[in-house]
């Protein structure tokens, strides 16, 4: 028996067990284990439950599982990011895109009796710069969106060599009647902010993709529904922006037609 607490998302599916679970909050490694709750799973079991009142297993709670009998158990986790990733990634991008490709020059000096000592004029003039990167944006809001769908290496999702066109794109949507969107596509949505430049923004596998902010329920819809019907969509389907956007979506690799399903 293995007992863990672990920060993620965490599903225990069990092919084949009569199964036992027991579990306590902890933050950390165990040195003496007490039961604070029980249990019992069906057969088969296949459980997700964020709360320590239904059969879960989630994040920081320490678990103990016991086979009653026969059983094979797949346990499959999703790992948060932790803060020194999420910081890393996001000064990386900030250097790319928002710092100059200038070097630093120092405020005007004059002669210093102690010309060792670093002045507040000049910690000023760097701290003035650093602020200036930290401030936030759509930008740092767009980073967020891509970074928290990006893929796996071993999940990538690929253009198509040979793109549509919108026109060739909507007819055959309408011959197969429905789309599906690829099964490592990750999507996620921000509507636009008063304060913001006046588009929502689409996520999609690390990428991001604008409309105007009058864009209702299209992003709702489309990120939620793994399988889009054109009859549902039509009306959006008729309007070249959101045309542009599926068209693209599907030249992309996110989206794709039941005949190109493997």
């Amino acid at each position: 028996c293995v007992i863990t607490s672990q920060a993620r998302d965490h599903y225990a599916v069990s092919s084949q067990m009569t199964r036992r679970r027991v579990g306590m909050p902890s933050a950390g490694l165990l040195s003496r284990y007490a039961t604070a709750d029980t249990w019992p799973g069906p057969t088969p079991a296949g459980v997700y439950q964020p709360s320590l009142r239904s059969p879960g297993l989630v994040a920081n709670v320490a678990h103990w599982g016991l086979a009653e009998g026969e059983c094979m158990t797949y346990s499959v986790g999703f790992r948060a990011p932790c803060l020194q990733e999420m910081a890393s990634a996001w000064f990386d991008a900030t250097i790319e895109s928002r710092l100059p490709q200038r070097r630093y020059r120092d405020p005007p000096l004059q002669p210093q009796a102690a010309p060792g000592e670093i002045l507040p004029s000049s910690l000023n003039e760097f701290k003035a710069h650093l602020h200036s990167c930290l401030q936030s944006s759509d930008q740092d809001d767009r980073w967020f969106g891509r970074f928290i769908t990006e893929e796996k290496d071993h999940l990538q999702v690929f253009p198509r060599e040979q793109p549509m066109t919108e026109h060739a794109f909507l007819n055959h949507f309408r011959e197969q009647a429905v789309i599906h969107r690829h099964g490592y596509t990750r999507m996620a949505f921000t509507f636009s902010r008063l304060e913001s430049d006046g588009h929502d923004t689409l996520y999609a596998n690390g990428q991001h993709y604008t409309l105007p902010s009058d864009s209702g329920d299209f992003l709702p819809v489309i990120t939620h529904y793994r399988t889009l019907h054109f009859g549902y969509l039509q009306e959006w389907l008729e309007q070249p922006i959101y045309l542009a956007l599926l068209c693209q979506l599907y030249n992309d690799g996110h989206l794709q037609f039941a005949d190109e399903t493997a």
